[in-house]
């Protein structure tokens, strides 16, 4: 199991190392501004995450407090209940338990024993009956939002992957513009880099092959993008990932509307218990007499 404790000390450790590079990385200046912002991004979420985590544990670790109030409230009930099983006139003794079956049998026509027997477990049957009326309704709803969890994890997945499609042909207006500006400038730093001037032949040549590099990636990107099947992807890949997405929003949709029913359901089975509560002394009376009452004789 892990600690919590250990955890929050652990993130409050990497907090203060992301802080750290953060502070170097800005230290850096523009050349790592991007470093920068992206490390305080993550301190900020960290942040957030280790603050979120810590206010939980203390509401869950107040909660002590609560079970040892309950549980001297039990006890509390238990020597109060010990105290009529033992003093006074011991109401709850088992003598007088003994002697009040004797009476009750009287009254009801038979003896302590089938009391016990037969009567008792009529009683019981009738308060199992009511209690397991929202036994399949509670396994039902639970099954219901179980699943309706996973369909929204589907869900977030498949519009994530909707949102990265359309970004892919957003950026493309933004990139290609991009692209042919690096390929033209690095066309001209390689010729420039290729003439002679103040670095030596191996420098020069060395940084024009980077440029040169650099102009053959831009060029090849840019006509790898010129084909109507580079478009065609981008289609097909919005239109695949949005389907996708409304596909798992339909099944969420199906699961959200499955759990409504089914606390409704709960909600009518209980209300149905409540209704059963209501009659249950006469519902278990009767069921007494039908248990108490002999079989008719068989027939001739």
């Amino acid at each position: 199991m892990t600690d919590i404790n250990t955890t929050l000390t652990q993130t409050e450790a990497t907090l203060a190392a992301l802080q750290q590079t953060a502070a170097a990385a800005a230290a850096g200046g523009a050349a790592q501004a991007q470093t920068a912002a992206a490390a305080w991004q993550a301190v900020a979420e960290l942040a957030a995450a280790k603050a979120q985590a810590d206010g939980l544990r203390g509401q869950l670790v107040a909660r002590d407090a609560k079970l040892t109030q309950a549980l001297t409230a039990r006890a509390a009930a238990l020597a109060k209940a010990e105290l009529e099983r033992t003093a006074g006139g011991k109401p709850l003794a088992d003598a007088t338990a003994t002697a009040l079956a004797m009476v009750v049998a009287l009254a009801a026509g038979t003896s302590p024993a089938t009391l016990t027997s037969d009567a008792l477990p009529a009683v019981k049957k009738v308060d199992d009956d009511i209690a397991k009326l929202d036994d399949t309704a509670v396994t039902e709803l639970a099954a219901a939002e179980a699943d309706l969890l996973v369909k929204q994890a589907a869900y977030d997945a498949k519009q994530a992957a909707a949102d990265a499609a359309l970004a892919a042909a957003e950026a493309a207006p933004v990139d290609l513009p991009k692209t042919l500006a690096r390929a033209l400038l690095r066309r001209e730093e390689a010729a420039a880099w290729s003439k002679a001037g103040a670095a030596t032949p191996q420098a020069r040549g060395a940084a024009a092959a980077v440029a040169f590099a650099d102009y053959e990636a831009a060029r090849k990107a840019l006509n790898d993008a010129k084909p109507a099947s580079a478009e065609t992807k981008l289609t097909t890949d919005w239109n695949t990932a949005r389907d996708q997405a409304l596909s798992a929003l339909a099944d969420l949709l199906v699961a959200r509307t499955l759990v409504s029913q089914r606390r409704l359901n709960l909600a009518t089975k209980r209300a149905a218990m409540a209704a059963k509560g209501s009659t249950r002394d006469a519902d278990a009376a009767a069921a007494v007499s039908a248990a108490l009452t002999p079989p008719p004789p068989p027939g001739p």
